[in-house]
């Protein structure tokens, strides 16, 4: 599945017509996001951008000092011309919340490096979050450590 987000009459548009790539150039768009792709929407994506996307097996093998990549069910993302291209093999909750930011906010958007930017900041929120959770759960487990004789399995566990 691919959704192409166009800039277009002050708003974004989201549209899934590859076709698009003919009529539009680099300015009109300013995400391509690639949900497990067919080799059809691959192709129409390379050739409009004039790369070559990573092959699975390039991915595993790539630093993680490249521009951003990701394992944990794969994301990918280059970005050229201001058009942010990514390429999952799964939903992910932060693809979801940085596209309900730009359908609100599109100004703040004016380039793909901007949403890159937007989707790093709510990975970073979201795990920060997390922290937070894991941090109270631990201070929760040693108040009831420390307040026990004993410690059954249950605390353990």
């Amino acid at each position: 599945m691919i959704t192409i987000y166009l800039k277009q009459y002050n708003k974004i548009i989201r549209n899934a017509d590859t076709k698009l790539f003919d009529e539009l150039g680099y300015d009109d768009i300013l995400w391509i996001d690639m949900l497990l792709p067919t080799i059809k929407e691959q192709k129409a994506v390379e050739n409009f951008m004039e790369i070559s996307l990573q092959t699975k097996q390039q991915v595993e093998e790539i630093e993680s000092t490249s521009e951003y990549s990701g394992n944990e069910n794969d994301i990918i993302s280059n970005s050229n011309e201001g058009v942010l291209v990514s390429v999952r093999s799964a939903e992910f909750r932060t693809f979801r919340e940085t596209e309900k930011r730009l359908q609100m906010n599109y100004r703040s958007y004016s380039t793909g490096y901007h949403l890159f930017i937007s989707l790093l900041e709510v990975r970073i929120d979201f795990d920060a979050h997390l922290v937070e959770l894991i941090a109270k759960q631990v201070a929760a487990l040693s108040k009831d450590i420390n307040s026990e004789d004993s410690i059954d399995k249950e605390v353990l566990h």
